[in-house]
């Protein structure tokens, strides 16, 4: 049986009574106590869940805000290839018409998701070079907030 030494207060885990010395823990609990933590990739952290089971999540950090402005008409926006986890496109509220969006191919006009004015879409990406934003009219606005 391996002896581990607490160091620091786990946050969020009520242990009774305090640890104060050294316990002897068995390979069983390691893999337990490793399943109710997460890695960031820096330290670990507690996993929780709601009373009904449910596990709390959130979204990444925003890493970049890119406002796209239609210079003409019919204007497909692509992105350079930026690794990504999220993103929310918003189309401006003062657009005139719509704007598209498509994953993987071109937008346009009945092809993608439609945005009107003042709407929002929000999905996982694996990079922003799927992602196409289509501009029907000139000087409308895309809004797009990714995440890492």
């Amino acid at each position: 049986m391996a002896k581990i030494k607490v160091f620091y207060p786990l946050d969020g885990l009520r242990i009774d009574p305090d640890l104060f010395e050294q316990l002897e823990i068995d390979e069983k609990a390691i893999q337990t106590l490793a399943s109710l933590f997460g890695w960031d990739g820096q330290t670990r952290r507690m996993i929780t869940c709601s009373q009904g089971g449910s596990l709390h999540t959130v979204t990444p950090v925003a890493s970049e805000i890119i406002n796209k402005v239609s210079t003409g008409g019919n204007e497909n926006v692509t992105f350079n290839a930026q690794v990504t986890s999220e993103v929310l496109i918003m189309a401006n509220k003062n657009n005139s018409d719509d704007i598209w969006v498509n994953i993987g191919s071109a937008g346009s006009v009945d092809n993608g998701f439609p945005l009107d004015a003042g709407d929002n879409i929000q999905f996982s990406l694996g990079n922003m070079s799927e992602l196409n934003v289509f501009l029907v009219t000139s000087g409308d606005k895309a809004i797009i907030i990714r995440t890492v």
